[in-house]
């Protein structure tokens, strides 16, 4: 595929799942410098609020670039909670940005990251509404029993973009739309999910151990030169930390990739059909 093409079936068109995790990652290559703005622009102020929780003694060093220590330490406290709170805010609003960077380029539409974020300034609010509630009730599924969990999990798969693209703002309105696409391609959602997140998950930890190894040899360097001594343990997080900020925004593309399948196969959806309409 050429990264630069950006015809709408580039992105909006019905293909197997190979293509359309192929499809992913060259749109992720082709436009990783707005992509990873849009993170940063979100994610740097994050970091620094869990930074001065940890300097205040009230979380661990691990946990300023972890958006998942909450559910490794099972604790309810204020700071625990609230962090919670922050993390997901702040990945359902990346998430929400970069699904709409996708969809106005699938458009033809080019948008730098901060006229992107202004445009999404409507969304916020019923984004972060719907992605409350269907993680709340994702994890009491999860609570209960892993399967009902993981069904309940599936079926909102596409919640962000049905908000972002299709201005879906009302739980019941979610719920219905959600499992009219889903179960409607029911195996083919799941087992593309489950390519994707095993993808990103080998992706992760080797670019986790890729980035942790340079930077101790750099630091092993400095430290035969200077006398001090690295901590691997803080090289091994700040790897981890870099991983998932290049990471973050594939999942949102392939969901959203995958969602303009769906609806190509059951709705017969067509971008430049819309397109001439408007």
């Amino acid at each position: 595929m050429n990264p630069t093409h950006h015809h709408p079936d580039f992105i909006v068109a019905r293909r197997p799942m190979i293509d359309m995790i192929d499809a992913g990652v060259v749109f992720y290559r082709a436009s990783y410098q707005t992509v990873t703005q849009i993170v940063l622009t979100f994610y740097l102020p994050l970091f620094l609020i869990k930074y001065l929780f940890f300097r205040f003694d009230l979380i661990p060093i691990e946990r300023v670039f972890n958006s998942f220590g909450f559910f490794q330490t099972g604790s309810y406290t204020l700071e625990n909670v609230a962090l919670m709170v922050l993390d997901g805010s702040v990945n359902s609003v990346t998430g929400g940005a970069t699904c709409f960077f996708l969809f106005e380029k699938a458009k033809g539409h080019e948008m730098g990251a901060s006229l992107l974020i202004k445009k999404m300034a409507g969304k916020t609010g019923p984004l972060l509404w719907i992605t409350a509630i269907t993680t709340m009730i994702t994890l009491i599924g999860l609570g209960f029993c892993f399967i009902p969990g993981l069904w309940i999990g599936i079926i909102f798969l596409f919640s962000t973009q049905l908000v972002v693209i299709e201005n879906v703002s009302s739980f019941d309105a979610i719920w219905k739309r959600s499992r009219y696409l889903v179960l409607s391609e029911w195996w083919r959602v799941l087992v593309y999910f489950a390519l994707t997140t095993l993808l990103l998950f080998v992706l992760g930890l080797s670019l986790t151990f890729l980035i942790s190894g340079v930077y101790q040899i750099l630091l092993e360097q400095l430290s035969w030169l200077t006398g001090l001594i690295p901590d691997l343990k803080m090289i091994e997080i700040a790897g981890g930390a870099v991983a998932s900020l290049l990471l973050i925004p594939m999942q949102v593309i392939f969901i959203t990739i995958l969602y303009f399948d769906v609806r190509s196969r059951k709705e017969g959806f067509d971008l430049e059909m819309m397109l001439q309409s408007i």
